[in-house]
């Protein structure tokens, strides 16, 4: 299980060193920009509250989606709203910003690409909300000297030592978590979606070297890891009407239940076909991301989870309907009465009418477990080894 695995294992940091004069912090009212950066670029808003009173002296944050915090920042990145609401930053360099307002336990987040010169970003009227909290964890010989921190804002927690954090004051929205151990910026990650005025338990963070971590359903989401990214995500299961799957009524989209210590929350369910169905079949998957948008997983060396069972799987990458000509890549799987690590190169779940099986992967839309016949059926740790997350989701 991964989680044993990487309290295990020796841990590999990749260490970020970050340059840069310190300037002292004081706030501005309304607008500014920093000085010596590309001219034109702008974002406004107009922050109101649920009333949709405008909201003066709200503290507005403007920060690069990597930033860490505790760097230094340009004090022109902070400001306060002026008596209508309303908010300016003047002379943004191009990339990708996270702006954060807050006021009294309210706040709101964007994730912001400014990708051209003289433009101007209008949010318009924005609303502030509850402000919100996630609670996670990471691995305990790792917790020591180390803390985490949501990309892009201020936010940061020292876990205990147990590993066990809580970040508070937190806007709603699609968040980064990054462990930081001194100066170096680790790749143990997790992603969160954050409703106003809730309590959010996530994944334990996963390091992202040599792979992702799609799913170890630990948090008890009905959606993959990464759809912080995305906004959606969502796990399925569906059957032909002549198939019974139980349990039945599952809370979850899938029926989860918790197996042992080494492994978990885990997927676990049975399927019954009649041997006279003319087609029977059941389908446990998951979404890359928005129903019916395409994901590049080209750069996926293998698909990596663990599973037990009794009968066969059919493991299937879907492709967008109107790009897969009829080719659905699958590869066959019998199953093993003892949890097994089941690792298929990618290029081995395919059709033999392709010509490029890499290809096949560049528009792929969700990947699932199909079944036709019966078979019981666990799953937990779900990984893309050697993925890159940015093509991916960018």
């Amino acid at each position: 299980m991964i989680k044993k695995h990487l309290m295990c294992n020796g841990l590999c940091f990749l260490v970020v060193l970050f340059l840069g004069a310190i300037v002292a912090c004081s706030d501005h009212v309304a607008g500014g920009g920093p000085s010596g950066t590309e001219a034109g670029n702008a974002l406004t808003a107009r922050i109101v509250d649920a009333d949709g009173a405008p909201v003066a002296g709200a503290r507005a944050y403007l920060r690069p989606a990597d930033y860490i915090a505790g760097e230094s920042v340009d004090s022109a990145y902070n400001l306060t709203t002026s008596a209508d609401g309303s908010l300016r930053f003047d002379s943004l360099p191009a990339g990708n910003w996270i702006l954060e307002v807050s006021n009294y336990g309210d706040a709101l987040l964007h994730n912001l690409l400014i990708s051209a010169l003289d433009s101007v970003v209008d949010l318009g009227m924005d609303t502030l909300r509850s402000q919100a909290r996630v609670r996670g964890s990471i691995p305990t010989p790792f917790a020591s000297g180390t803390r985490v921190v949501v990309l892009g804002t201020g936010h940061s927690a020292k876990p205990d030592s147990l590993g066990f954090f809580t970040l508070d004051s937190l806007p709603a929205g699609s968040l980064v978590i990054r462990a930081v151990q001194n100066a170096a910026v680790t790749s143990f990650t997790g992603y969160a979606n954050l409703s106003p005025a809730t309590t959010t338990q996530i994944s334990p963070l996963a390091p992202e070297d040599d792979y992702l971590l799609l799913e170890d359903f630990e948090d008890k989401d009905s959606r993959h890891r990464f759809s912080a990214l995305t906004g959606q995500g969502w796990w399925f299961l569906s059957n032909d009407s002549s198939v019974t799957i139980l349990p039945a009524h599952p809370t979850f989209p899938i029926p989860t239940e918790y197996d042992s210590p080494a492994r978990g929350t885990v997927i676990h369910f049975s399927v019954s076909a009649p041997p006279l169905a003319s087609n029977p079949w059941a389908d446990c998957g998951v979404q890359l991301g928005v129903k019916d948008a395409t994901y590049d997983l080209s750069s996926v060396d293998s698909l990596v989870f663990w599973a037990r069972g009794v009968g066969a799987v059919i493991v299937t990458l879907h492709i967008a309907d109107s790009d897969s000509l009829g080719l659905t890549p699958q590869y066959d799987l019998v199953l093993s009465a003892e949890w097994s690590r089941i690792s298929i190169p990618m290029d081995s779940i395919t059709v033999p009418q392709a010509t490029d099986p890499r290809a096949l992967k560049r528009k792929l839309t969700s990947i699932s477990w199909v079944f036709t016949q019966n078979a019981e059926f666990y799953l937990d740790d779900v990984m893309l080894v050697g993925a890159d997350r940015e093509s991916i989701w960018p």
